[in-house]
């Protein structure tokens, strides 16, 4: 009897362990050619002597289509919009293999060419615009494309960095209509000219080369477009001239049109960082990739964190946003850190390592890999900017169900 007692006394003093959430696991990467050619049929060749059929900049976004298919996005071209280059996305499958030597294989299958509504290619070049035209861009050919995303019915959404501005196309590349973007975003002054884009000839809209940089839909079939840093109107800068505002806003907006569009801010971790891709992952909750401009050994922050906008203030009516904590009553939205892909146990950091990681997209788990029911595949990309000697890489990793749960990540105030 008195064993009987003890071993239930010792039992009931027993501390209760809680077994960490299982980490999240690298796959594999894959790698695609910087001098690879796509298939648009374009021969001639362009600025910095790049060929005009070169698959390039492709990493900027990427949307699932259906089983392995994907879509991806090239930008403006090379040079940083000094090339006429015709913009384009392309049909691509991505094959997952987790556990084989070769875990990631690419393979393109359409180049499709994007036209205006007059059946006008759209071009990189900055300077395919008419200065004292419609700010809405309806009379410009110039685009840089850097967010898509894909509506259940086929229509294919771009966010434009210029403008910046939303635009919805045909599956075959035709514009179809372009969405109504609030003033506050654009700059009041249009160049071909980042610097007369900028202060002191522009004073609201985004910062030159910085607008539009993600696009995603949620479930309520709303598009959500994020900036990579803070409007002009709001404290990018400070006294001398250095990056000081950390409030970027997300603008909310229904294709339809039948429900006003909304706004939300993601706080950056520090005012250097830029954010440059978001994707919806349930409810009021996404993936945003913020990261440093830095490559290969210097590279220092290049993180994706889980973003929820459940609690966060609209700051539609917000017409400006200060360098420290929002105004009094306002709440951004939180975020926690959930990859580092700089994080030594993935192998990732070296050389080679690009700067800009700008491409997020779920690609299906097949039932054959075994994992727990809830696990997502997440696919990472890159943007090369056209360089021949740049290769893009494409990274997979297993997120496990419980690291989406959103209290198991280690969250900003932590760090």
């Amino acid at each position: 009897m008195f064993h009987l007692l003890f071993a239930a006394l010792a039992g009931s003093i027993v501390p209760h362990v809680t077994l960490a959430p299982p980490a999240v696991e690298f796959v594999g990467a894959g790698r695609i050619d910087g001098d690879t050619i796509d298939l648009s049929g374009l021969t001639d060749t362009l600025a910095l002597n790049c060929p005009h059929n070169r698959l390039g900049g492709f990493g900027s976004a990427i949307a699932h289509l259906a089983n392995d298919r994907f879509l991806v996005l090239a930008d403006r071209g090379p040079g940083d919009g000094a090339a006429w280059y015709e913009c384009r996305f392309h049909e691509v499958s991505i094959f997952i293999t987790p556990g084989s030597p070769h875990p990631i294989r690419f393979k393109l299958d359409r180049t499709i060419l994007l036209t205006n509504e007059l059946g006008r290619p759209f071009y990189g070049v900055a300077s395919a615009l008419k200065p004292s035209g419609p700010r809405d861009g309806s009379r410009d050919q110039r685009l840089d494309p850097e967010g898509i995303a894909l509506a259940p019915n086929g229509t294919i959404y771009i966010s434009d960095e210029y403008g910046p501005h939303i635009l919805a196309f045909r599956p075959d590349g035709t514009l179809l209509k372009r969405l109504p973007v609030p003033s506050m975003f654009a700059p009041a002054s249009r160049s071909s000219d980042e610097v007369m884009e900028g202060p002191p000839h522009n004073t609201i809209g985004r910062q030159p080369n910085r607008g539009f940089e993600g696009l995603t839909l949620n479930n309520q079939g709303h598009l959500v477009a994020l900036l990579q840093s803070p409007l002009l109107q709001d404290s990018p800068f400070d006294e001398l001239n250095e990056r000081a505002g950390k409030s970027v806003r997300a603008l909310v907006i229904d294709p339809k049109a039948e429900t006003p569009p909304t706004q939300w801010v993601y706080p950056l971790s520090a005012p250097t960082m830029g954010l440059n891709e978001i994707l919806w992952v349930d409810e009021c909750r996404y993936l945003v990739i913020e990261r440093d401009n830095k490559d290969g050994t210097q590279a220092r922050r290049k993180w994706i964190t889980l973003v929820d906008s459940t609690k966060a203030s609209d700051v539609s009516a917000q017409a400006s946003l200060p360098v420290g904590p929002p105004p009094s009553g306002t709440t951004s939205a939180t975020t926690t850190r959930l990859i580092d892909l700089l994080d030594p146990s993935y192998g990732l950091l070296g050389p080679a390592f690009p700067a800009k990681v700008e491409g997020l997209a779920f690609a299906p788990v097949k039932p054959e890999w075994g994992w727990p029911s809830g696990d997502r595949l997440l696919l990472v990309l890159s943007d090369n900017d056209f360089k021949a000697g740049e290769d893009t890489f494409i990274w997979a990793f297993r997120i496990p169900r419980e690291r989406l749960a959103g209290s198991v990540a280690i969250r900003e105030s932590e760090k």
